[in-house]
């Protein structure tokens, strides 16, 4: 099957666990050589077997991923799921419909209409808060929702409007980390349908919990002073989102389960109420309860009441974005600690620590001056499974790490994969601290883009550098990084890149007469990536580059499809080579012409293109006619004639020219719903015969014309028809009528 609309077929390899294996097709149409497009990991290329490779591959992909792409059943729910919403809501459901990965969408335990309740819950939470508002917009680009919302500013209650983009990504979307969307059994912590199942943003805001868990084991217990708290009444009368200051929260109750050093009235704004909320939801950590299982299910979170800093960071998001604040996931897993941000006029530090220990906001450099020295790199979860580089924001002093990945021939490799690993934590473990102690643990990964370039901004650190790509695997790469020491590292693969380009085939020209006439303009581009940490495929953006348009025959076109290269292809048309937007226009014989985009020069980036081509119509000769005077016409000498008629053209006419005896007037402008006319005074006019032609002309060239003759003067013996002015019209008219009264009156 050609999955990827190359033109060549790919290879599906069926396993015996329920997965299966695909291999793109890098070859010909008669000539396959396959590499595993699987788990986007480790690739080795053969030299010893051309048409094939020995893959080392760790992540094997569900079959659902790639049959996603073609089921249209799932499909058409979707589809339905937004075009039978309220209109208040299509763009909230849509949104988090588009950017949630179709290996996600297509997860039986996800349940379509969470989507519709994710957005229906933002809707109606609004009712209950007075810090924040939703509004309803319309711009250049169509209408939109974001919020309003208001912060203390020393006093001063200030309103801010929320960019949308920031609206629909960290409020919006119902995915907050590395959980599927969906509906959670509190009791259970699966997935199942309402009413067992709940959904995060309804069942944290209007549900809480009659009581702790029964106290565990050891010496920690629960509070004991309040039941779990309510969201909702805890978000009561707060007037502010935030009150633009950094600050340490104290710890709250104690291993008693008394003795609350952080009481309700500790800060007065949104973000502080929801940590608090927080610590209180879930008072103690894993190791202090003796129920020990990490769930990553918001609504499991909460029923549980216990978590280390991966389920507060669930739970914060989860809490944030159901009280309408925007927030993000954020991670250093090379250190082991994950938080979350949220967003005012930019992204925030947030992190409220396990076992009701406190919360500090707004200090990023708080982990380099409190607890780990060298920070390896920070990053972000969004909803579709990419990730963002947040190193950036304050957490830690970085040096940008450039790595460019070549093949065998130094062409740039795209859609590598480049990790970066750090020995931080072995090190600090290795009493000798000996550099590059293992194991390194991942930081951060990225791809390489249309230039064969990966960019990973890393803190001072040591790391090993894996490297993979469609053409084969770097060995692994050990460095050492130094804050603003920035480092330029290429490496090369055994593969070699395939390319064809028509600038390699004979280019002709051709004047036919129907025309096709096309723009495009690429707008982005796309990679099939994959999150390595939960080995869920999504669409990477990356900076758009260029491809190749050009028109060619039926002929060249089955060569192409064949996978023949520039020897055996015939004649190209209107070639634009390395382009990203072009104008291509045609003269087409009639028959099957193709208009070819391709992408050869790349791997594995995609190419979102914008193709503007109007309908098509052969074109066909225009009608020129002119109605009068007739031909052969006689007219006194001095008379003003009225010459008048039509030209029409199915494409249009383009040009029109009116030729009294060789003297031509461009009556182009006269035309009016294809209809023309013309008075022509012949006042000094030598008197016989004289010439009257009208030519029309479409935008092909094609053209039609119309000739007549008229006499002027004496000597013709046919009935002639002079063009009166009004003034005389008026007195014939007089006249008649005044005879034709008078005689009336005489025979009465």
């Amino acid at each position: 099957a050609d999955l990827n609309g190359d033109l060549c077929h790919d290879l599906l390899v069926g396993a015996g666990d329920g997965t299966f294996l695909h291999f793109r097709n890098i070859g010909t149409w008669s000539s396959p050589g396959f590499v595993d497009l699987s788990s986007g990991m480790a690739f080795e290329y053969d030299n010893q077997r051309q048409t094939g490779v020995t893959v080392r591959s760790s992540v094997v992909v569900p079959t659902r991923h790639v049959m996603a792409r073609t089921d249209m059943e799932i499909a058409g729910t979707y589809a339905r799921l937004i075009l039978d919403s309220d209109p208040m809501l299509a763009d909230e459901i849509g949104f988090a419909i588009a950017h949630t990965p179709v290996q996600v969408l297509k997860d039986p335990d996800v349940f379509p209409e969470v989507f519709r309740e994710n957005a229906v819950m933002i809707h109606e939470i609004d009712r209950y808060l007075d810090y924040v508002n939703l509004v309803e917009r319309g711009g250049p680009n169509g209408s939109y929702t974001t919020t309003e919302y208001w912060i203390n500013e020393s006093g001063v209650r200030a309103r801010y409007e929320l960019p949308p983009e920031i609206y629909y990504w960290y409020i919006v979307h119902p995915k907050v980390t590395d959980e599927i969307p969906t509906y959670i059994d509190p009791d259970t912590g699966d997935p199942a349908p309402p009413p067992e199942g709940k959904f995060w943003r309804t069942y944290l805001l209007f549900h809480a919990d009659a009581s702790y868990p029964p106290d565990p084991s050891g010496d920690v217990h629960y509070p004991k002073d309040e039941p779990p708290p309510l969201l909702r009444e805890k978000l009561q009368n707060v007037t502010t989102l935030w009150n633009g200051s950094w600050y340490l929260a104290p710890r709250g109750y104690d291993d008693s389960g008394r003795n609350n050093m952080r009481p309700w009235d500790f800060g007065d704004h949104a973000v502080e109420r929801v940590s608090n909320w927080v610590e209180k939801s879930l008072p103690l950590r894993v190791a202090e309860d003796d129920d020990g299982s990490r769930p990553i299910q918001p609504v499991r979170i909460y029923h549980e009441h216990n978590g280390n800093c991966g389920e507060l960071q669930d739970l914060t998001v989860a809490a944030a974005r159901t009280a309408l604040i925007p927030a993000q996931g954020v991670c250093d897993i090379s250190e082991d600690h994950v938080w979350e941000e949220f967003y005012h006029e930019g992204w925030h530090h947030w992190d409220n620590w396990w076992s009701d220990g406190g919360s500090v906001v707004d200090w990023p450099g708080y982990y380099e001056s409190h607890w780990k020295p060298y920070i390896s790199c920070v990053w972000a979860h969004r909803g579709d499974d990419s990730i963002e580089n947040m190193n950036f924001h304050g957490y830690t002093g970085t040096a940008r790490i450039e790595v460019h990945l070549q093949d065998r021939e130094g062409n740039p490799v795209d859609g590598g994969i480049v990790l970066a690993s750090s020995h931080r934590m072995a090190e600090d473990a290795n009493p000798a601290h000996t550099p590059f102690t293992p194991p390194p643990i991942p930081s951060f990964w990225n791809y390489t883009d249309e230039d064969g370039v990966a960019v990973l901004d890393l803190g001072k650190n040591n790391y090993t550098l894996n490297i993979w790509s469609p053409l084969g695997s770097v060995p692994d790469q050990q460095i050492s990084v130094e804050e603003e020491n920035d480092q330029v590292l290429t490496y090369q693969v055994d593969g070699l890149k395939r390319t064809w380009s028509p600038d390699e085939a004979p280019v002709g020209s051709h004047q036919g007469a129907g025309i096709l006439d096309l723009t495009f303009e690429i707008i982005g581009g796309l990679q099939d990536a994959v999150n390595l940490l939960e080995g869920v495929r999504h669409d990477q953006r990356i900076a758009h580059g260029t491809l190749t348009c050009f028109v060619a025959g039926r002929d060249s076109f089955d060569t192409l499809r064949r996978g023949g290269g520039p020897d055996g292809f015939g004649t190209v048309y209107e070639p634009h080579v390395d382009v990203s937007r072009g104008h291509v226009t045609f003269r087409a014989d009639e028959g099957v012409w193709y208009v070819v985009f391709m992408n050869t020069e790349v791997l594995r980036t995609g190419k979102v293109v914008v193709i503007s081509i109007p309908t098509y119509v052969p074109a066909e000769d225009p009608v020129v006619t002119i109605a009068e005077p007739r031909d052969g016409q006689h007219f006194p000498a001095g008379a003003d004639i009225l010459i008048r008629g039509s030209a029409t053209d199915n494409t249009g006419i383009a040009t029109s020219t009116l030729s009294i005896d060789g003297r031509d007037i461009d009556i182009t402008d006269r035309l009016i719903d294809g209809e023309w006319q013309y008075i022509w005074n012949t006042t000094g006019m030598e008197e016989g015969r004289h010439t009257i032609s009208v030519t029309g002309a479409d935008a092909s060239g094609n053209r039609d014309t119309a000739s007549i003759a008229v006499h002027i003067g004496k000597g013709g013996e046919e009935e002639s028809t002079i063009l009166l002015d009004w003034p005389h019209t008026m007195i014939v008219v007089v006249i008649f009528i005044a005879v034709a009264v008078a005689v009336l009156a005489r025979r009465s």
